[in-house]
């Protein structure tokens, strides 16, 4: 089940942190690192799956938005959208923590405060997680956040 597929990809990831690492010892300046392009193909997968899920949960709701990618002020969002009512900004993990959960909560923050022409009307912080830990379900309610899993929600939508 789900947790085979979570240790395989744990395992995974760990062979490519150890490859990238490896991989940096007398390398010449410019050649392509063939490990982190690995990494990054499995955060940007997991990103598209986020996207895909938020979008469709959206829809479900009778909310028009589309989220995609999108760097603002230095601050990457995995998933962001807008349609002028609602303004959809999170991140995807493999695994989301507390520590995840308030640093994206501190960069929308950040982020609206310094440019809030690109976050109108309401705005929706959401953290995409493909393992669903039961602390973080609470932790994430608590500050608002609407949690989303392959599963579905697992935090209201905000109202």
């Amino acid at each position: 089940g789900w947790v085979t597929v979570c240790e395989l990809i744990n395992n995974c990831l760990v062979q490519v942190f150890s490859m990238a690492l490896d991989s940096n010892e007398g390398r010449g300046e410019g050649e392509e690192d063939e490990a982190v392009e690995r990494l990054l193909g499995i955060k940007y997968t997991i990103a598209e799956l986020a996207n895909e899920q938020v979008t469709e949960l959206l829809r479900s709701k009778g909310i028009d938005v589309s989220t995609w990618w999108a760097t603002i002020d230095n601050y990457e969002f995995n998933i962001y959208g807008t349609n002028g009512q609602y303004t959809i900004v999170g991140d995807a993990y493999l695994i989301a923590g507390e520590r995840h959960v308030t640093e994206l909560v501190n960069n929308v923050r950040d982020a609206t405060t310094k440019h809030p022409e690109k976050f109108p009307g309401k705005v929706v912080i959401v953290v995409f997680t493909k393992r669903v830990l039961p602390s973080v379900v609470e932790f994430a309610r608590a500050m608002g956040v609407w949690l989303v899993s392959p599963y579905g929600e697992e935090t209201e939508f905000p109202t």
